[in-house]
């Protein structure tokens, strides 16, 4: 081979080398941009479900007021408000509310969902310490050094709990009792997750204050009910008992006219001649005492 042909040939490699790292470049090029954009779709198509889970639980909650305001007893309203927590969220593995009785001393768990095998429907509470405090929705994450801040939540972190969220239910300005989600992992709850809960919270309180007016003045209602009941049998009884005396003192009125019509003498018929009227049987003893009587 002479001089010139290898240089050809070196040239045509050099040439086939510089191709083939143009291609190789502009080929992981537009495999970086592919997968940009298959990142970026995916980011894009994540958005857009977040977005419409967001929308779509808007929408359940601004549904759960208005139900919340065709609702006139407490007991309805807490399990409405349970079967819509358990929509809104899916990740919680246990649900619940409490309110404070007793003047505050203490707080009743109400309409327990999930696991109940600890603290179920009914069980008593301590009411938190920061309980005046509670200003919004907090969030509890156990593990990493974070310890249970209550001997309920103690309880629940041994049932396997370990994300926890607490809204306060505030009405007038005073907490009255706690929207309370858990979950079995640390991470099972969102920021949004806190605020949705917050607004939930909200929401139970007006209306868990209403269902209370409610029920007082239904109670009332029912009582004043009976009381009107039992003062009409009693006027109507009154009345009964009056007409029984008015016919009594008619029938007394009228026999005791007829005993002075027939006690009367009547005028003489003739000349030592007078009849008297005799009540009863004329027997025996009765004609002997009036012959005696007579001729006096």
């Amino acid at each position: 081979m002479d001089a010139p042909e290898a240089d050809g040939q070196d040239a045509d490699a050099r040439v086939q080398q510089r191709v083939e790292a143009l291609v190789a470049a502009r080929t992981a090029k537009l495999t970086a941009e592919l997968s940009l954009e298959r990142d970026a779709r995916t980011r894009a198509e994540q958005l857009r479900a977040g977005v419409a889970r967001h929308a779509s639980r808007l929408e359940l909650l601004t549904q759960l007021i208005l139900d919340f305001s065709t609702i006139r007893s407490l007991s309805e309203l807490l399990e409405l408000a349970a079967f819509a927590v358990d929509q809104l969220f899916p990740a919680a593995a246990r649900s619940s509310v409490a309110l404070l009785e007793d003047g505050g001393a203490r707080m009743r768990l109400y309409q327990v969902v999930g696991d109940d095998e600890v603290l179920p429907a009914g069980s008593l509470v301590s009411v938190p310490k920061d309980m005046s405090q509670l200003d919004g929705a907090a969030r509890v994450r156990l593990g990493a050094g974070v310890r249970p801040s209550s001997v309920e939540m103690q309880a629940l972190a041994v049932a396997g709990l370990r994300d926890f969220i607490t809204a306060p239910l505030q009405s007038k300005g005073r907490v009255i009792g706690t929207l309370n989600i858990g979950a079995a992992t640390s991470d099972a709850f969102s920021d949004d997750d806190v605020d949705l809960l917050a607004h939930v919270g909200v929401a139970m309180a007006v209306n868990i204050e209403f269902a209370r007016v409610v029920e007082r003045l239904d109670g009332a209602i029912s009582s004043q009910h009976k009381t009107n009941l039992a003062l009409a049998r009693e006027l109507r009884e009154r009345e009964r008992a009056q007409q029984v005396a008015r016919e009594r003192e008619r029938q007394l009125a009228e026999q005791h006219a007829e005993l002075l019509a027939m006690s009367t003498p009547l005028l003489p018929i003739g000349e030592a001649v007078l009849v008297l009227p005799l009540v009863g049987v004329l027997s025996r003893e009765r004609t002997t005492r009036l012959a005696e009587v007579a001729p006096a």
